[in-house]
């Protein structure tokens, strides 16, 4: 699928966006870029990513369903935008819920509406324990028919909740 450029979609997430917010950390960390850049940049980047997903709209009417994402207190939710977009590329049908999504919200949504498949994603977190136990009390909360995949850095290693799928790189899905 290509956008109006030209450029298929997954070219320009992996090939542009994608380096580009990874120099973008980087540098910010290093002190290269200032916070206003970053931001900037990375406002840019979603504001072209959303509107990829509104091209597409949201994938088909028809299509298996899917609900991403992010946990409660992580906002960095480009790489599981660049996920949605893939999945709707792929005849998903999306529903974006985005940065910061608090549990109850979640589960809510979850149950009232329960999808083919939840991806989460944990960019950041402050420890293990709080993602792992993010990750049970959800999984115990909703269908067993929902498919529940949970994917980024701050996912731990050796994670293993029952019921709970890891993709180390939700941004390849």
């Amino acid at each position: 699928i290509r956008g109006s450029d030209g450029l298929p979609y997954d070219y320009v997430m992996a090939e542009l966006f994608s380096p580009v917010l990874k120099e973008l950390g980087e540098g910010w960390a290093e002190g290269r870029y200032s916070v206003a850049q970053e931001h900037f940049a990375s406002a840019f980047i979603r504001d072209q990513l959303i509107a990829i997903l509104l091209r597409l709209d949201g994938g088909p009417q028809s299509g298996r369903t899917a609900v991403c994402a992010c946990t409660p207190g992580d906002h960095h939710e480009l790489g599981l935008l660049m996920v949605a977009i893939r999945l709707a590329m792929r005849a998903w049908r999306i529903t974006w819920l985005g940065a910061r999504m608090p549990e109850k919200d979640l589960v809510e949504v979850l149950n009232q509406y329960p999808p083919d498949l939840v991806c989460i994603s944990a960019t950041v977190a402050e420890s293990d324990r709080e993602v792992i136990g993010f990750a049970e009390r959800v999984r115990s909360q909703i269908p067993d028919s929902v498919e529940f995949i949970m994917g980024g850095p701050a996912v731990p290693a050796g994670f293993d909740v029952p019921g709970v799928q890891v993709n180390s790189n939700l941004a390849l899905m």
